[in-house]
């Protein structure tokens, strides 16, 4: 068996667990009970974000809440940096527990945490699945796991619509809920920046497929809007290199060819990687395709102007008028690792030389700038703020959680 690719093992295991999901998540009767929210907690990756920021939200909301970290018991994830501030706990499965159970993983790894929790600790849960896609249409193999759950909660119409193309239905849109990046004392300085330059952001995570973050489309773009001058910076923040290690070592490479690009590819947690945002003129994502678009819904709180994609899920809150959109076209999705590949998937090409004009435009007008940054703010902190993530979910979770004063904000 350990002879045998890493990917296959993977696929493997997953199988398996597949084939025993119906075992563990059958024949249950939910009751009322504290929530528990089930995920990557000690991940920095997207999925562990998004669990973490769920159970801290329903913190506030005044539910009792125990996370499961289930990052250790699935062996790709082990070499993930820890949290420090990741709440977990181990499950016990065999303990009976009731409630919302929330699990934060799609559905190859799901059965992972329906094993985990075990039929004991499932027998009284009503199961969510937190599910997100990247691509306009999942993979059929995701409709038997969808069965084994009594909701989808999804973080776009990008995915609700993916999942309704597959043949799943009634997926709940409910967004992350993003919060307002803390301020850095030390300002650019703590992170090397010049303070007299225009300084451009791209973030990505080379686990995340380097086909569908697209970073080269950003180092392009800055290429084409500003050649060799020295009043302006290219930051590529990379994160995962070691899933990608050639694709991110040609990267590297023309990065440290330009006089006015940096690469980092420091592990940084999330509340020092929000900060960064806040620090930057403009944040580029001219991603393929996003199931969500956190990076842009961070620098969107941060007060940034972000230059993205006008495609898939970051549309839910990007607007003409508080982003800088790039137009884009539809292809087939090709992705040489083979992570994304789903037969009629799409997704965006965006147009480089539109992207350059955008960024050439921000930089001559930093009034400009500033202010489409401040109509992002305003509109993320609607659209992401405890209110709103709480009226989406405080009457779905109420009926599991009655002991708790779950209150719904009116605004």
């Amino acid at each position: 068996y350990r002879r045998l690719p890493v990917r296959l093992r993977r696929a493997a295991a997953l199988r398996l667990m597949a084939l025993l999901a119906p075992y563990w998540s059958g024949a249950r009767e939910p009751r009322p009970g504290a929530v528990r929210v089930v995920g990557l907690l000690s991940s920095t990756v997207g999925l562990g974000q998004g669990a973490r920021l769920c159970a801290q939200s329903l913190r506030r909301m005044g539910c009792e809440v125990t996370g499961v970290d289930v990052a250790r018991w699935l062996a790709w994830h082990r070499h993930f940096a820890p949290e420090p501030d990741a709440v977990a706990e181990m499950p016990q499965p065999a303990a009976e527990q009731a409630g919302a159970v929330i699990v934060h993983l799609n559905p190859p790894e799901f059965p992972v945490a329906l094993a985990l929790l075990g039929r004991r600790g499932l027998r009284h849960a009503y199961l969510i699945g937190y599910w997100a896609w990247e691509l306009d249409t999942i993979p059929p193999a995701w409709r038997r796991v969808a069965r084994r759950v009594d909701e989808i909660w999804v973080p776009s119409h990008f995915v609700a619509q993916a999942f309704a193309r597959g043949g799943v239905a009634g997926a709940h849109v409910v967004p992350h809920p993003v919060p307002a990046p803390a301020a850095l004392e030390a300002g650019r300085a703590q992170f090397a920046l010049p303070d007299d330059v225009f300084v451009c952001l791209c973030v990505f995570d080379a686990r995340s497929s380097l086909a569908r973050k697209n970073p080269g489309a950003a180092l392009r773009a800055f290429a084409a809007a500003f050649g060799s001058r020295r009043d302006v910076l290219l930051l590529m923040k990379a994160s995962g290199i070691d899933s990608d290690s050639g694709g991110c070592a040609a990267l590297r490479a023309e990065v440290q060819r330009a006089p006015n690009m940096r690469w980092m590819d420091d592990t940084l947690p999330p509340a020092r990687q929000q900060a960064l945002f806040g620090l930057v003129d403009v944040v580029i994502s001219l991603h393929r395709s996003e199931g969500f678009g956190l990076v842009c819904a961070e620098a969107m709180r941060a007060g940034v102007p972000v230059l993205a994609t006008a495609w898939s899920g970051n549309m839910d809150f990007m607007t003409a008028d508080n982003s800088a959109l790039v137009d884009c076209r539809l292809v087939p999705v090709r992705d040489p690792r083979g992570i994304y590949a789903c037969p009629g998937a799409r997704w965006a090409e965006p147009d480089i030389d539109l992207a350059a004009e955008r960024l050439r435009a921000l930089a001559a007008d930093r009034g400009a700038a500033r202010a489409l940054g401040a109509r992002g703010r305003r509109d993320a902190e609607l659209y992401f703020g405890q209110p709103r993530f709480e009226r989406q979910v405080g009457a779905r979770l109420a009926p599991w959680s009655p002991r708790h004063d779950m209150q719904v904000h009116d605004g």
